[in-house]
């Protein structure tokens, strides 16, 4: 019986799901904490459990996700047996830092033949029984609200393009529902929010004015409050969505943006699709469907077709590796050497994909040139700096390199070089410099692969 997991690595949630002879299962969620419990590493609950002065887990992103990749691993090993193959769900506004430390994640817990993959895409190969076409997927995050255009035909999938709006994640909505509540209960005086108010803004939102369903979460929330915490009185959902209401007309714009960027028209779109988690999707759900003259489609667990869809797709690659399921590159990449960085990878392009570039020597018997990879965020980030030796001693400008990046189907860029004339290879190597964020080498990943290898969550 072939097992593949689907994990999609939400801000605030890990969802874990299965692919089990083709029957896709949940399998469990657990909030996205890690923390040490004396000289034990806890992740989940057990890790939100802990009190606020508990000593952290220290180490690099990487590291961090490796606790709970390794805890979904044996979760799934646990529950249905050995995994021959995993997807990784990542937000499409991941970088190639992120997507880095995801993969080098993925390695160190000890998942086989891992794919990494934009949420958007999970989510369509969730529903394999839609009809081929355009769609436009709304995922509804913690973190932000991502509409993403993507274009499925045969069984390939391809994200055409995608927007990113933070103000309508759920943790923008729970702020505003708790400034709401803060000026009800004369507690906005010096514009904080305390964490027992999120808390309660964030119970509320997820059950959206369902006092009965609301009622245990919000006991726990509220144990050991103050005046006038203490004794609360939950708002009605008229209210709640009130509030809410100016914030979730922010679904016109970003809409508007993800099929401007993709050069689709709405009238093209086959399916409309929005998934997330919590009864905010009612509120969200309404107003997509007014935007776009019809009401979005709902996966059977809206919360879990990430992971069920990443699932899927490992279980393609496992089974099926002729299946195309195209990502692209989420934001440009820019070559230095010695000048003003340019762009090389514009943003958009299909993944994998390689650009080069010619450079030249400056002086005269330069033997190795340096060059610099950016990610053009806001503001920009630098990916690695690089010193691109052996070349033949020549006077400047008559010695050449030809330096490629390529970004493979995970979205994490390699440099390579060759020397023009030859094509000999030239030695790539990498430099240590301040705000790069490498990523962990072959022998490091071994190290904390078999230190992880014993742990049981």
């Amino acid at each position: 019986m072939t097992v593949t997991l689907g994990l999609d690595l939400g801000h605030d949630t890990v969802r874990v799901a299965a692919l089990i002879a083709d029957r896709p299962v949940p399998v469990t969620a657990f909030p996205s904490r890690v923390g040490r419990d004396g000289d034990r590493v806890v992740v989940g609950r057990a890790a939100a459990a802990l009190p606020p002065d508990a000593a952290p887990v220290t180490g690099s992103m990487a590291e961090q996700l490796a606790w709970k990749v390794r805890a979904a691993l044996l979760a799934v090993e646990t529950a249905h047996g050995p995994v021959f193959g995993a997807g990784i769900a990542v937000p499409p506004e991941f970088g190639a830092v992120e997507r880095r430390a995801v993969r080098d994640a993925a390695a160190i817990a000890g998942l086989p033949a891992a794919r990494l993959v934009a949420a958007p895409v999970a989510v369509a190969l969730s529903l394999p029984s839609a009809p081929d076409g355009r769609w436009l997927v709304c995922d509804a995050g913690a973190a932000a609200f991502t509409v993403t255009v993507v274009d499925r035909a045969g069984g390939a999938v391809d994200r055409l393009a995608s927007a990113v709006e933070p103000g309508l994640g759920g943790h923008a909505l729970d702020r505003i529902i708790a400034e709401h509540l803060a000026r009800g209960l004369d507690l906005a005086a010096d514009g904080a929010l305390s964490p027992m108010l999120l808390a309660v803004a964030k119970v509320l939102k997820e059950h959206l004015g369902n006092a009965a369903a609301a009622e245990a979460a919000l006991a726990a929330a509220l144990e050991g409050a103050e005046p006038p915490l203490r004794g609360f009185r939950p708002p009605r959902r008229d209210e709640l969505e009130l509030w809410m209401t100016p914030r979730v007309r922010a679904v016109d714009e970003v809409c508007t943006r993800a099929l401007a960027a993709a050069g689709v028209a709405s009238t093209e779109l086959s399916e409309v699709v929005l998934a997330g988690g919590g009864a905010r999707l009612l509120i969200l759900g309404r107003r997509l469907g007014q935007v776009m003259a019809r009401p979005p489609r709902l996966p059977a667990d809206p919360g879990f077709a990430a992971a069920l869809g990443a699932a899927r797709l490992a279980r393609m690659f496992v089974a099926e590796p002729t299946a195309v399921v195209v990502d692209v590159v989420p934001h440009a990449l820019a070559l230095g050497a010695g000048a003003e960085p340019t762009l090389l990878v514009p943003a958009g392009a299909v993944l994998p994909t390689r650009e080069a570039r010619l450079i030249a020597t400056r002086s005269d018997d330069e033997v190795a040139i340096e060059v610099e990879l950016w990610e053009q965020t806001a503001p920009p980030r630098p990916l690695g700096r690089w010193r691109l030796g052996d070349l033949p001693t020549a006077p400047a400008g008559d010695a050449f390199a030809l330096c490629n990046v390529t970004v493979d189907v995970d979205g994490v860029p390699r440099v390579t070089a060759t020397e023009l004339v030859s094509g000999a290879a030239l030695v790539a190597t990498p430099m240590a410099a301040p705000g790069i964020e490498a990523g962990l080498d072959a022998d490091a990943i071994a190290a904390r692969r078999a230190a992880m290898a014993e742990w049981i969550p």
